[in-house]
């Protein structure tokens, strides 16, 4: 099971993704951002999303 963080671009998104990359491992963390060039830095997949687009999270999740 894989664990989506929003807004993995910005401090509190990004320190969350990096406790959960300790607990659980990167491979099980994806970042979800607007921007998910902003969020490289933590080494996991990254994927679009925007809070004012439902189309750009359903894509983002899978769904």
């Amino acid at each position: 099971m894989k664990i989506a963080v929003t807004s993995a671009s910005g401090q509190l998104g990004a320190a969350i993704a990096n406790v959960l990359i300790t607990a659980i491992g990167k491979d099980q963390v994806v970042g979800i951002a607007s921007t998910p060039e902003k969020a490289k830095h933590l080494g996991i997949e990254n994927r679009r999303g925007n809070y004012n687009s439902r189309a750009d999270f359903d894509t983002a999740l899978g769904t």
